[in-house]
């Protein structure tokens, strides 16, 4: 068997004598940024150039969407779509669509050539291909009030290594979204097995406990002292260490560094986007016997306590 091995110059040689063109690449679109799901979806934040963004929904065909005036959706809108359900996601998701039958079923069944309703699970989290490093949080523009967690990756070190990971992330059922839901996924890869590994049911308290963090570093909802003045460094770390029983804590370097992303407005204070968990609803009474003021801006749904009036 005789291999052929073209360098890229032989490559365009070729296709000039062929087409009378040597271009071998052809560009496509360009976009300034793009988010990635599984499985083979992507989508473009701000397209470039023409206009139109780059695009892939694989798992989430759009064929049957319409506009409000009946018409189909077109690329822009299907982009927007999709990363409004990822933006919306839980680990569960599902989405729904309708296509017409094969011709397969037509004859297995001598039915009419009718649609059919199909729904899919829709999984958009990294699949751990790669391990992710450099963990942040970046806005969504235009599609999401609260920042999503974006990293970047390497490979794995061995192949039992990611087999590991993908236990893992099998068994975690929860979305990926925030810094604090990788900070946990990646504790229980690291340390599977291992007595020192963080319950995956404290992750919820984890985010929580974040946010507590950078509401304290400029004083908002209340966290700060009666004379209004801002908590310090090791009084915020002292106060995640009570909410969390001692399971996290904060440097002065997060601090400062928290308090600049929300001045320069590179960071934002969401609201309404915390599950209200066990662990987190003990926590939040201890905020509030703490701080007068404070109200609990980020949880989705207001933790009532005995003695609350209905007017509350």
């Amino acid at each position: 068997m005789l291999h052929l091995v073209l360098s890229a110059g032989s490559f365009a040689d070729l296709r000039r004598s062929i087409t009378g063109s040597d271009n071998i690449i052809e560009k496509k679109g360009s976009t300034k940024g793009m988010v990635f799901m599984r499985t083979r979806m992507h989508a473009s934040l701000k397209p470039l150039g023409d206009g139109k963004p780059i695009l892939a929904k694989v798992n989430m065909p759009m064929g049957h969407l319409q506009t409000d005036e009946g018409e189909g959706l077109d690329d822009q809108e299907k982009n927007d779509t999709l990363i409004r359900e990822f933006a919306i996601r839980e680990w569960d998701s599902e989405w729904k669509s309708r296509s017409l039958k094969t011709a397969r079923k037509l004859w297995d069944t001598e039915g009419d050539l009718l649609s059919d309703e199909k729904v899919q699970y829709l999984g958009m989290d990294y699949d751990l291909k790669r391990r992710p490093i450099n963990p942040t949080s970046r806005p969504i523009n235009g599609y999401s009030k609260v920042e999503h967690l974006a990293f970047e990756t390497r490979p794995w070190r061995t192949y039992e290594e990611y087999q590991k990971a993908r236990k893992f992330l099998d068994r975690f059922k929860e979305p990926l979204k925030l810094p604090g839901d990788y900070d946990v996924l990646m504790q229980g890869v690291d340390t599977y097995g291992d007595k020192k590994r963080r319950s995956s049911q404290k992750r919820r308290l984890k985010v929580y406990s974040d946010d507590i963090r950078d509401r304290a570093a400029i004083g908002d909802d209340g966290i700060h002292h009666t004379d209004g003045t801002r908590l310090k460094p090791r009084e915020v770390d002292q106060l995640i260490k009570d909410i969390s029983k001692g399971e996290f804590a904060v440097t002065g370097e997060q601090m400062r560094q928290t308090r600049k992303r929300l001045n320069n407005n590179s960071k934002i204070l969401s609201e309404g986007y915390i599950e209200v968990t066990t662990s987190v609803s003990s926590a939040d009474v201890l905020m509030r016997e703490r701080f007068p003021g404070y109200t609990g801006k980020a949880l989705k749904s207001r933790i009532r306590l005995v003695g609350d009036s209905e007017d509350d």
